[in-house]
């Protein structure tokens, strides 16, 4: 649904064909038109992930074909944002390595017309956010050794990593520092990492 600024409704519309959840929106500020990505609504993917797609609708909501962008984790994080010439789109993922599942984020960048035009994958925590220069801070534990992956959450029982780090990447994707995450105390899990206004980064955990 839409409304106007005075809380008129302005438009209401059903989209039950090709998305089932809206995980991320995002308004183009060109035409007014919306960006709906969440995850397919067909029985697609793994144990572990799901099939990410993309949905344009125009200014009065009517909707275009749907995008496929690749997998997303279960109940994973999805962030977009406007870039000079096209979309970002930023969604955890997962896998089923063995011994130590792998997590990741990808990147995948969309031209105007909603066609894909190139991304990356970055090894980082499904804990992540945009910077104020385009790229991402992260904050997430290794997986285990060997394992290029970093998930949210410290397991109990024998674990070669106890405490939790900070990525940041840039613009490019490319890791510009990976350092340890002091805290206070046993953090046990992190569930949000911002920028803040002056720059620096907050992290939100639980111990």
């Amino acid at each position: 649904m839409k409304y106007s600024s005075d809380g008129e409704l302005v438009w209401q519309r059903s989209y039950d064909a090709g998305i089932a959840a809206v995980w991320s929106a995002l308004e183009d500020q060109g035409d007014g038109s919306l960006l709906l990505a969440g995850p397919s609504d067909e029985n697609s993917g793994t144990d572990f992930t799901m099939d990410l797609v993309m949905l344009r609708t125009d200014r009065d909501g009517a909707a275009a074909t749907p995008v496929s962008l690749g997998q997303v984790e279960n109940r994973g994080v999805v962030r977009m944002r406007a870039l000079p010439d096209g979309t970002g789109v930023l969604y955890s993922t997962k896998n089923s390595a063995v011994p130590h599942p792998g997590f990741g984020v990808t990147s995948a960048i969309l031209d105007p017309a909603g066609r894909v035009m190139g991304g990356r994958n970055l090894n980082a925590s499904r804990v992540f956010d945009v910077t104020s220069d385009g790229g991402i801070v992260s904050v997430g534990v290794p997986v285990g050794e060997g394992v290029n992956g970093y998930d949210s959450e410290i397991f109990l029982g024998p674990h070669p990593y106890t405490g939790l780090r900070a990525l940041r990447f840039d613009a490019g994707g490319n890791l510009v520092w990976n350092r340890p995450l002091f805290s206070p105390g046993t953090l046990h899990e992190v569930k949000r990492v911002i920028q803040t206004s002056d720059g620096g980064y907050a992290v939100l955990g639980t111990t």
